[in-house]
């Protein structure tokens, strides 16, 4: 069954913050995070109940060489990225993104 890969408009925040941070701090390796993030997100669509569920139906994957984590849900519909976060970030904030009704 094919769903449809949905994002939370946060995500755009946090991959903007991510990228700019790698820019600023280790440059080039903006580049290897943004294909790091695609190809996870290529994972996920192919088989999205592999990765764990840690919590709230919520799933975590961490991305290979960063210490970032993609969360999403998995609907039967759809697969709803939730965000993509550093991993020492308040799991609080994924929380709050699953609660708040606007997308």
């Amino acid at each position: 069954m094919s769903r449809a890969l949905v994002f939370r408009r946060e995500v755009v925040g946090d991959l903007a913050a991510a990228i700019i941070w790698y820019r600023n701090n280790k440059p080039g390796l903006e580049l290897a995070f943004q294909r790091e993030f695609e190809a996870t997100l290529a994972a996920i669509e192919q088989n999205p109940l592999q990765y764990q569920t840690v919590e709230l139906g919520m799933r975590r994957v961490m991305l290979h060489g960063f210490p970032y984590a993609v969360m999403y849900t998995v609907s039967e519909r759809q697969i709803l990225i939730v965000g993509c976060r550093h991993a020492r970030r308040n799991p609080a904030e994924w929380k709050k993104r699953l609660d708040d009704p606007r997308r």
